[in-house]
């Protein structure tokens, strides 16, 4: 039960004993205001008698009452307006946050990607030079076969040079004629040399065209992941400006 708090208070030029839950200090502090109020309206009206100043005063207190009361209605509904927008935009916030979350993950996954690509091209500019050195190994094989060629060529016209005086000398000579063959085998041996080396160089060459297409395809994806991930930073930063925003305005 709660405390019941008596104390004496002056209103009007009386002397009133007054009790209630309330302190003392708040007891003479509404005393206090009564004995204003009813010493302001006697000051304009008196000839009113003290009744008539004490009822005029209690209706003076209640309308600030009721007024203060609509004020504080007033403040509420405007204090649970803000707190409906604070709802609202902690909404925001948060789904800013999850948005943002989700674009770091993109982010993430692109960078992965785009070091993924960065690694098979870094294999393939390997492999490229590698089969470039081997094209140069190929290259200096058909060149030394082409000058091996051109020497078998010559002295197969040396050889057919010196046939056709060793036939106008002796035509009929069984070791002449082997010769001329032994040296036709040899020119037709470095002829089917020569075939082969050149095969070996138009696989190379081939070899070579493809790989740099599949290495221009890597590039251009290359370049297509790091204007994705651009996108991405842009729209990260954009992001942050909102969230920075919704955070002002909290």
């Amino acid at each position: 039960m709660a405390q019941n708090n008596k104390t004496t208070v002056k209103i009007f030029g009386q002397q009133y004993t007054i009790a209630g839950s309330a302190t003392s200090e708040e007891m003479e502090k509404i005393a206090a205001h009564v004995d204003n109020t009813m010493n302001e309206l006697s000051k304009g009206m008196p000839s009113l008698s003290t009744l008539s100043l004490a009822v005029l005063a209690a209706v003076n207190i209640s309308s600030e009452y009721y007024d203060t009361a609509d004020d504080n209605s007033k403040k509420q509904e405007e204090i649970d307006k803000l707190k409906k927008d604070t709802d609202h935009y902690v909404q925001l916030w948060e789904d800013a946050k999850a948005s943002f979350r989700k674009y770091q993950e993109d982010a993430k996954n692109s960078v992965e990607q785009l070091q993924e690509l960065q690694r098979i091209f870094n294999m393939k500019n390997v492999e490229l030079n590698n089969a470039k050195e081997s094209l140069e190994d190929m290259t200096d094989q058909y060149n030394k076969a082409a000058a091996d060629l051109k020497k078998a060529e010559e002295k197969i016209s040396e050889l057919e040079q010196n046939a056709a005086e060793l036939e106008e000398k002796a035509s009929g000579s069984a070791e002449l004629e082997g010769k001329l063959n032994s040296a036709e085998l040899s020119v037709k041996e470095l002829e089917t040399k020569n075939a082969e080396l050149e095969e070996k160089l138009k696989n190379a060459e081939s070899s070579e065209q493809n790989e740099s297409r599949t290495l221009e395809n890597y590039q251009n994806k290359y370049k297509e992941l790091e204007n994705s991930f651009f996108d991405i930073q842009m729209e990260n930063i954009n992001l942050k400006n909102e969230l920075d925003e919704y955070k002002k305005q909290q």
